[in-house]
């Protein structure tokens, strides 16, 4: 063993990694002051660093994680890259919008950008020019860069991350961190003496990701990992760590900045894991943000030199210029949102894409690493990016109101008039509204025609015609033009099956549904009798909004009545918890409930909602 390590610094970090997400969330929970786990962090790092009570010395130990940290950070903005948004083939969950501009967000997010950077270049240079700086590009940079990390929280709070509004958002963001990324890395090589060649050399990185595309293809056809423990094993966490290291370390032999590796990495997994994506993402943002994330965020704090920035009267001066800045080189080129959405949502737009945090700090970083900027610079740009942080949420919110949610859950059935009036008889609905579309014989219905029954996020839709074409021609139509919570199809054949479930649709066939009956009572009796005495019990289910009182509490300290039992949590739409006393309950939760009679699940609906309606 060896006696001169000292594990001091980490475990200070460690300890502080843990406490600092208690912290703020009491304060939300308490003051209803909303302050980003990774502020909070730099703040700690700040007490304890240099500016503070000079607690830390750092060693390799520290300087390795804040490295790797800073890594995982670039390669978890890659990993949020959604290809199929960015490049305009998914269509938005929510929204109304019918504009042919709200339909490219690539276009758009590009007009944004290269006018952001024209502008931020332009106000940059004339800086110099007035001596505030030494040179124009790296501000320029840093000025374009959006938070992918406030701009999603702050759409999701106000209902609009599905929305086409919002989708916009999210592309212009990540195309912002993908653009500064690639351009500060070409800057710092240019700084550091590196050459075209040099540069060029950076195709590498392109083949790397194709071979490991390809590996990881292949790793996927074969399933490989089939026959292995998956709790042991997790092959998607392992082939995803050794691309992050592979990638940093060709980027790093060509004299290139390691994070472009990190982010292409986090980037080709987005595209490998597209059907996995939530299941994977969920535990790799575990790790990263769990241990080294806030190590890095830690350590920005620690190295921030308050001193240097109190020290120089030029730098202080830079601070309040530094933030006008920031907000007008994104205000202007929003004006290009005009062409798709309202005067407000284009205001929002410019307001929240503002936002400057972890790239903000990470290219700072670079920039005093390769002596482009000096400390009261560098401390002048993190103390700007804290700033934005905290004002462009609180801007988009005043601006822009909370978009309200859907219309009242409702059951829509679509078919021939005897089979709606089968299912229609015998359907428990409980308090929901059933909607009824007869298809007209030898006609099939036009998406126009539908637009009628309003298939909103809150429609659960049923499909049943005599023709199984007819299914399958309706449920295309639902799926691809309208975003129900569900679609089921219950036709006479499995034949259509698989075509169904490419389209995310889910079938019912007699001989399924018998299979599954056979199933319930050999395997499972007593649930499948609680299930089906209708005399005796009732199920129910509840979304847990943002402000529902039991929102960050545990399963046994819930005051539900007695005779009622949550069965299974659904969360972000599929992973299914089956719960325990100690289970937190979170925002956008789905339960499934089980009581006595209907009142019971009634009841314990409301004790969940504060009151609020089912």
């Amino acid at each position: 063993m060896e006696h001169g390590t000292n594990y001091i610094p980490l475990l200070t970090i460690s300890v502080l990694a843990f406490v600092v997400p208690l912290l703020t969330g009491r304060l939300a929970r308490i003051k209803n002051i909303r302050i980003p786990t990774m502020i909070g962090e730099i703040a700690a790092g700040i007490v304890i660093g240099k500016s503070g009570l000079d607690l830390i010395t750092p060693d390799s130990w520290v300087n390795f994680l804040s490295t790797f940290g800073f890594g995982y950070l670039m390669f978890l903005s890659g990993l949020e890259l959604n290809f199929d948004v960015v490049l305009g083939r998914k269509k938005p969950e929510k929204g109304e919008n019918t504009s042919p501009w709200a339909s490219r967000p690539l276009l758009l997010g590009a007009l944004f950008f290269l006018t952001s950077l024209a502008l931020g270049y332009l106000i940059s240079s004339l800086l110099v020019r007035w001596g505030y700086l030494d040179e124009p590009f790296l501000i320029t940079l840093i000025m374009a860069t959006i938070s992918l990390g406030i701009v999603v929280p702050a759409l999701k709070d106000q209902n609009y991350a599905k929305t086409a509004f919002g989708q916009n958002m999210i592309v212009v963001s990540s195309l912002a961190d993908f653009g500064s990324i690639i351009l500060v890395t070409i800057l710092a090589a240019l700084y550091t003496g590196g050459s075209i060649y040099q540069l060029l050399l950076g195709l590498l990185l392109v083949a790397a990701v194709i071979v490991m595309y390809t590996i990881g293809q292949k790793l996927r056809e074969h399933e490989v990992h089939k026959d292995l423990p998956e709790a042991t094993s997790q092959m998607g966490v392992r082939f995803s760590l050794a691309s992050i290291l592979i990638f940093m370390a060709i980027a790093e032999s060509m004299g290139i900045e390691a994070i472009l590796g990190s982010f292409l990495a986090g980037a080709l997994i987005s595209i490998l894991i597209r059907d996995e994506r939530k299941e994977l993402q969920h535990k790799l943002e575990a790790i990263g943000y769990g241990f080294f994330i806030p190590a890095f965020f830690i350590m920005v704090g620690v190295d921030f030199d308050l001193f240097a920035l109190l020290g120089s009267w030029q730098a202080l001066k830079l601070v309040p210029i530094l933030l006008l800045i920031a907000f007008l080189v994104k205000l202007v080129p929003a004006l290009w949102y005009r062409m798709a959405f309202s005067w407000r949502e284009t205001l929002a737009t410019g307001a929240l894409l503002s936002a400057q945090l972890s790239f903000t700090i990470a290219a700072a970083a670079i920039g005093l690493q390769i002596g482009i900027i000096n400390e009261a610079l560098h401390a002048a740009l993190i103390l700007v990016a804290l700033f934005t942080s905290f004002l462009s949420p609180l801007l988009f919110n005043s601006i822009l109101p909370a978009k309200k949610e859907g219309s009242e859950p409702k059951i829509v059935i679509i078919g021939t008039q005897r089979r709606i009036n089968a299912i229609s008889q015998s359907l428990e609905t409980g308090e929901m509204e059933v909607v009824t579309y007869e298809v007209p014989e030898d006609h099939k219905p036009t998406p126009e025609e539908l637009a009628e029954l309003k298939l909103d996020e809150v429609a659960k839709v049923i499909i049943t015609t005599d023709s199984e074409e007819e299914n399958y021609h309706l449920a295309k139509i639902v799926s691809q033009h309208y975003s129900p919570a569900e679609i089921l199809v219950i036709g006479r054949d499995s034949a259509n099956t698989r075509n169904l479930e490419k389209l995310g649709v889910r079938s019912v066939t007699p001989t399924s549904a018998l299979i599954m009956l056979v199933n319930h009572l050999i395997n499972h009796p007593g649930a499948f009798n609680l299930l089906y005495d209708e005399t005796h019990s009732s199920v129910t289910e509840v979304h847990l909004p943002p402000d529902s009182p039991a929102v960050g509490k545990a399963v046994k300290e819930l005051d539900m009545p007695e005779e009622c039992l949550i069965l299974t949590i659904v969360r972000d739409g599929h992973q299914h918890i089956v719960p325990a006393g100690d289970t937190v309950l979170q925002a956008y939760d789905t339960l499934y409930i089980i009581g006595k009679n209907r009142e019971a699940v009634t009841e314990a609906g409301h004790c969940l909602l504060g009151g609020l309606p089912l």
